[in-house]
This record gives C-alpha cells, structure tokens and sequence, in this order.
C-alpha cells in the first residue's frame, strides 16, 4: 500500500540520537589509511570485510566525540539580492528541489535566519532583512514579508557554520545563548492564516477603486462614480470595501447599501476609524470588490480582500490577509461577487497557507529542519602524542563503542592506534626525519629474501627508536616478531632490530563502523588545528 516516513520522523531520529548521546557516549571520530590513493579516493563500501576487518587495520588514531560536538543542521541559503525566494506554502512540499535560488529560509550576513511567508507576488528580494521582532511577522520595502526564526551565535557560529550547513536548535531553556530565541518559541501566534494564493482568477467580479469624494460618518461615504463608473441601485451591496491607503489605513467592512442617485455608501459595520475626502493631505484610497468569507476552527477568523484586475475581464489577482486569525488549521475561503440581482462575477479559488499548528517560530526543528546531523571534531596540537601529528591520512569517520582487551567500552579522550615497534641498532640516522618515512613500507625479516609481514609507517621516534605503525597489511598473516630485523621499503639502510612490540589499548576489530569517508591525502603537522564537519542524514 501506499506510504511514507515524513520528514517530522527524522527529524526525531536526529533529535533522539542527541538526546541519547551524552547518556550512553562512545562514539569516537578516527584517522585511517596512510597510504596514497591510487588515483581518486574509491568510493566505501558495504561490504563486511571492509568495514569490520580492513578499516581497523588501517586506524592509527581516535579522539572522543561528546554531546557538545553534535547539532542538527540545515542547508545554507544565504540571502542575496536579487533572488526570487519561495514563499511558505502549507498546501504544498516546500522542502522539495530546495536550493540557493529555491528556498523558503535564509540566513543573512549577521547569522540571523529567516523564513519566507510572502514573497510580493514572486518578485525578487533586494532588502536584507534585519528587523528582530520576536512576535510578529514584518514587511521590507521591496514588498517581502519575513518571520524571524532564530540568531546563530557562539561557539556555534564557529563549530557548525560550513559553507553548506548551518546549525538549527530548539531552546529548551533560556540562557544568555539563545534568550531571543527562546522569547520567539515563547510568542509564537497559534494557527494563522498567513498569506491566500489565487488558483483560478475568475471573471467579471465587481471592482471600484479611488479616493473618496464625500465622508459623512463612520456608517456613509460617497464616491465618485461619474461617467463609465456610474451604476445601479445596490450594485455594491454584499461587497467589501477596504481602505488601502491614506487615514484608516488597513480598515475592511461589508457594504449594507448603495444608492446610485447620490453615489452613497452604507457599511454595514461602523468603521473604526473616521476617512478623509480627496482635498485632505491623506486621502483615503478605497478598493471596492468581491466578499472573501474565511471560515476556520480558530478562535480568531481570519480576514481579506480581493484585488481586482481589470485588464484579465476583473478577476481576482491576488488577496490580502488583513487579520491573520488565531488557532486555524483548518478551514474555508469562498468569494462571491455583490448580492446584485445583475452581478456576474464567479469562478474565483484561492488556498489558504496556515501556520504551523504552534505557529511560526515555536519550533524551527519542526519548522525547517529535515533530517541531518553534523558532527564537529577538531584536532589540535596539545593532543599530537596520541594523534601522531606528523601522519597522513586519507580516511576518516566514526566509530561506536570500540572496546578495550578485557571487553569494556573505551572511555580514553584521545587513542593512539598504532603498534609501536621499539627497535635497536637503527642504521641510519636519517630516520629521525619522522616526515619523510610517513607512509613507508615497513617489512619484518626472518632473511632478506622473505618479508612476513608489511604494513606502513605512521610516525618514528628516533630518539627512542620507536616506529609507530598500522595495524597490518600481512602478506603471509604473520604478525612480526621480536629478534627479527625490521626494514623499510626493501632498503637494507634503513633497519634495526625489533626488541618489542606494543599494542595499541583498544581491541581491533570491536564496536561498530558508522561513517567512512575517503578523502585526498591530508599531511598533519605540529602547528595545525583542524575542524572535520561530518554530515550524516536520516
């Protein structure tokens, strides 16, 4: 039958695993592989042998993940002028074919995400947004309406900002971290109806606009209708008027009666505001058109108006929301022309766009989240005894619950994972340069003629004469032995006796592989600070 695992079950997954994190801990981030590629790094795969045997044999260092180097994520999308952005629809998927130049979210130059609720009609954005309204949503001149969602700060402006990814929370509490966004959960408007999409435009809908000519109280005005404008009895009755500019801006009434002789309006409903005539410095400016009726299941209705283009035989062009309502997430929008025995206007549809049910801003997770989790490692020069600066590595991941050789869980911050080989009569002093022999060969000896074992060189203290390596890559599958000679790369120059062998203190071969990635070769140094951002998608 058909189905589907929608995006909110995810986002769980995600939240759950963060949750959990710092509970059950163990997970560890590692450095693999010293050895070039051969051409592009391959593609990993699934199969068992490469992901329970042979990655281990190439590990040479871990370093403990905790709950800190976790946040979930979501693409970046910076504003940039002259995009046209996609407004939020609820009727639709606004999460499908997301990109720079198709999203309904930014962030912008401060690291202030926003969400796109009106996008004027699919005009380009040419103003940044800035306002920081906690509650409500706000307009920019170019016509775009904004809702401001959450302020990226702190470490995690550092830790969890890539080119790609931007980190996404939900304020459980409030702090001096994420107090804004914490008030924008807390003022949230439940339920509105935000913007109206027309999906037909219909026809032949009544339609007047202009300034008034006569204002006589909040109950009669007058217009001016000379000429083409002039018409019957009652043609305006049933319709709204709406005060589009000038004094009682944003005013919508029903209007009751029209008498044609005087060009008198009756409304229906005394206006809240008084209008002014056309010799006043603010003219009133009115729209006169068809009735838009909104029925929800909020406890506010909802409210709007139909623009009327003339040049498309008066059908309806677009709709404003005047009051968007509280507690809708459900309900119906009809237009209907004036009660005018003579009107013919019909055919308009529209589809309202509600709020998320806790409204814009109460959970950005839920609201733009989609599934992913970064994890953010950084390695740096006070741990180089355990992560072998000096290596290349050309691997790296993550790794659970590996195991030390009694069979309890690591605990260690860091882990060197190679096997030491302490040797003696090193017979020559150039392997103190620990950089160049990185990712040589190194061979154990029963005779010159017969290498046992080979694996590669991870670091070399020439003081102590300790060559740190690989787990192994066995010719034979024998592990080396003390008293044998040990060479590097089949030459007799470089090689000394093997007096002992220590073993890394994790158990190879234990836990569970999560993440491989395969990368150029990258070379470590004692100077070098390194942020690795995993992406992992549920």
């Amino acid at each position: 039958m058909p189905s589907i695992v929608t995006r909110f079950y995810r986002n769980d997954n995600a939240e759950h695993f963060i949750q959990n994190f710092g509970e059950e801990g163990g997970y560890y981030f590692f450095l693999a592989n010293l050895n070039d590629w051969t051409g592009d790094p391959p593609t990993p795969t699934q199969k068992i042998e490469d992901i329970d045997f042979r990655i281990w044999d190439k590990i040479i260092a871990m370093k403990r993940i905790v709950v800190s180097d976790l946040s979930l994520v979501i693409p970046r999308y910076n504003w940039t002028s002259g995009t046209v952005y996609k407004k939020y629809k609820s009727y639709e998927n606004i999460f499908s074919g997301l990109s720079a130049a198709n999203t309904f979210y930014i962030v912008t130059s401060d690291f202030r995400v926003y969400k796109c609720i009106d996008n004027n009609r699919g005009t380009q954005s040419t103003i940044e947004p800035k306002q920081t309204d906690l509650i409500n949503t706000f307009k920019t001149s170019d016509g775009y309406e904004w809702k401001y969602m959450y302020p990226i700060i702190g470490s995690d402006i550092q830790k969890f900002i890539s080119s790609e990814y931007i980190p996404i929370k939900f304020a459980e509490t409030v702090n001096n971290f994420n107090t804004e966004q914490f008030n924008i959960q807390l003022a949230a408007i439940k339920g509105s109806v935000d913007t109206i999409d027309v999906t037909a435009n219909g026809s032949n809908y009544v339609n007047f606009s202009g300034q008034i000519s006569g204002y006589t109280n909040t109950t009669v005005l007058t217009i001016d209708v000379t000429g083409a404008n002039r018409v019957d009895d009652d043609f305006y009755n049933g319709c709204d008027l709406f005060v589009e500019r000038g004094t009682g801006l944003g005013q919508l009434v029903e209007i009751s009666d029209y008498d044609a002789a005087l060009a008198k309006i009756t409304l229906g409903t005394a206006l809240s505001q008084d209008l002014t005539i056309q010799s006043a410095d603010e003219p009133s400016f009115i729209r006169i058109g068809p009735k838009v009726t909104i029925k929800t299941d909020g406890t506010t209705q909802s409210t709007a108006y139909a623009n009327i283009n003339p040049l498309t035989s008066n059908g309806v062009n677009y709709i404003t929301v005047v009051n968007k309502g509280v507690g809708s997430n459900r309900g119906t929008i009809t237009i209907t022309d004036s009660t005018f025995i003579g009107a013919t206007g019909s055919g308009a549809t529209a589809e309202m766009n509600f709020s998320p049910t806790k409204g814009h801003g109460s959970n950005a997770v839920r609201e733009l989240h989609n599934g992913a989790l970064m994890f953010n490692v950084r390695l740096s020069k006070n741990e180089e005894e355990d992560l072998l600066e000096t290596s290349n590595y050309g691997t790296y991941g993550l790794l659970q619950y590996p195991e030390y050789a009694n069979g309890t869980v690591v605990t260690n911050t860091a882990i060197n994972n190679t096997t030491r080989l302490n040797l003696s009569g090193v017979s020559s002093a150039s392997l103190t340069n620990a950089t160049a022999l990185t990712s040589w060969k190194v061979e154990g000896l029963t005779s010159f003629a017969t290498a046992n074992a080979v694996t590669f060189v991870s670091n070399f203290d020439g003081a102590n004469g300790t060559l740190s390596i690989t787990n192994g890559e066995y010719t034979n599958g024998e592990f080396f032995t003390t008293g044998e000679t040990i060479r590097l790369d089949n030459d007799i120059s470089y090689q000394g006796v093997l007096d002992s062998i220590t073993y890394s203190t994790v158990q190879p071969y234990t836990g569970e592989v999560l993440y491989i990635e395969n990368r150029e070769q990258i070379t470590r140094n004692p100077l070098q600070i390194e942020d690795f951002k995993i992406i992992v998608q549920y």
